[in-house]
């Protein structure tokens, strides 16, 4: 039977919005998060409109988004491990694991968003084969992550990652781009 509009879980073919999983779990943003989501407030403000600085959130282990499921890196690494927009309107994409997924509900509207830790760069000094081929997609990202949490809000461009390991603390990585049925 297809989902009706007025089921929560429905999702227009050509919306982003991220669909929200059926179970949740209400509690306290840890301070890390939290300081993540204060030093990010202006930015989000911006993009979303409003400001989404919240103490408390309905954390899930997965999430769909535009057909696509993701995870947190500890419920499923092949969904855990993506790339994503680093800035509304930006063409730029960062690889990062997820380390969770929180929904904010905040004057009756609902947001996904996704504590994410992006993989380093790597030192300019060497050499990346992959610049000569930047229709290939791939590059060279250290397998080290930044301490720091990188706040990404559901609506932004997300894709999984595949990735192999290059060399010692080296990874090549790809955004995977998919087509949903």
């Amino acid at each position: 039977m297809p989902l009706e509009a007025e089921d929560e879980r429905y999702i227009d073919d050509t919306s982003k919005a991220p669909q929200r999983a059926v179970t949740s779990r209400s509690k306290p943003l840890d301070e890390t998060i939290c300081a993540a989501m204060k030093k990010s407030e202006g930015d989000l403000r911006h993009e979303l409109g409003k400001s989404y600085c919240i103490e408390e959130a309905d954390f899930q282990d997965r999430v769909t988004i535009c057909g696509h499921e993701f995870a947190t890196y500890r419920t499923s690494e092949s969904h855990g491990v993506i790339f994503f927009q680093v800035a509304a309107g930006s063409s730029s994409l960062a690889p990062g694991i997820i380390r969770a997924i929180f929904l904010v509900r905040q004057d009756s509207e609902e947001q996904i968003f996704l504590a994410v830790h992006r993989y380093l760069t790597l030192p300019t000094s060497l050499p990346n084969p992959f610049t000569h081929y930047p229709d290939f997609g791939a590059g060279l990202w250290s397998s080290e992550t930044c301490k720091n949490i990188t706040i990404v809000p559901g609506n932004r461009d997300i894709y999984h990652a595949i990735y192999r390991r290059w060399d010692y603390n080296t990874l090549v990585m790809k955004p995977l781009n998919r087509v949903s049925v």
